[in-house]
C-alpha cells in the first residue's frame, strides 16, 4: 500500500492516488537433511520446498552451482509452475561419478574381448558337424578360446587401481573429501540459493 503523489510548480495543490499490490517472493527450504554422506560412485538425495508468499504464483527453475570433479546434479523436475498457495517439491540428486571399468573395452585394452567373441561364432558350427570327433574338436577350441579371453580380462582389470591417489580423479570417481554445493531456484527475476554439503567417502 502506498500513495502516489504528483505536484506541479503550476498546480497549487498536488494530485495524490493510493496505490496497492502484490510483491512476488518465495522461500526455499530443505525436506529433510542438507547434509549426505555417500561413496565415490553413488549418488545423494537431497529434497527442496518451494514456497511462494503472499499467493503469488510462477513457474520455477533450479541451478547447481561449482561442482567437484565429476559429480553431475540433476533436478526432477528441472521447471515447476506453482499457482498462489500451492507448495512445490523439487528433488535434487548430486552423481559422484562412475568406475571407469567399463571404458575399458574401448580403449587400447578393448581387444581381449574379441577372443570371446570369436568363441560365440565358433559354438554353432561346432553342433551343426555330424561326426562326435568334429563335436569335441569344436568344444575343446571354445574352451581355449574361452579361457584365454577370461585370462586377458583379469590382466587387464588388475592394473587399474593405479593413478587413484589423488582420491579417485583418475578412476572418473569424486574424490574423497567433503563438499559445499549451492543450488540457486530462481522465477520471474527473484532468485534465492541454498547450499548441499556432500561428502565422499
Amino acid at each position: 500500500m502506498g500513495n502516489l503523489t504528483v505536484t506541479s510548480s503550476t498546480v497549487t495543490t498536488g494530485a495524490s492516488m493510493p496505490l496497492s499490490g502484490m510483491g512476488f517472493d518465495f522461500t526455499v527450504t530443505f525436506s529433510g537433511s542438507s547434509t549426505q554422506t555417500v561413496t565415490g560412485g553413488d549418488s545423494a538425495s537431497y529434497m527442496l520446498v518451494i514456497t511462494p508468499l503472499n499467493g503469488s504464483s510462477g513457474t520455477f527453475t533450479s541451478q547447481c552451482g561449482t561442482l567437484p570433479t565429476n559429480a553431475l546434479c540433476l533436478y526432477n523436475p528441472a521447471s515447476e509452475t506453482l499457482s498462489g498457495g500451492v507448495t512445490g517439491n523439487v528433488a535434487v540428486q548430486v552423481s559422484t561419478g562412475s568406475s571407469s571399468a567399463s571404458s575399458r573395452l574401448t580403449g587400447p585394452g578393448g581387444w581381449v574381448a574379441v577372443p570371446l567373441l570369436c568363441g560365440l561364432v565358433l559354438l554353432p558350427l561346432g553342433w551343426k558337424g555330424r561326426r562326435r570327433a568334429l563335436q569335441m574338436a569344436a568344444l575343446l577350441a571354445l574352451l581355449v578360446i574361452l579361457a584365454g579371453g577370461v585370462s586377458s580380462c583379469v590382466k587387464s582389470g588388475g592394473g587399474s587401481g593405479g593413478g587413484g591417489g589423488g582420491g579417485g580423479g583418475g578412476s572418473g570417481l569424486t574424490p574423497a573429501g567433503t563438499y559445499s554445493i549451492p543450488v540457486t531456484v530462481g522465477s520471474a527475476g527473484v532468485t534465492h540459493s541454498v547450499t548441499l554439503t556432500l561428502t565422499v567417502d
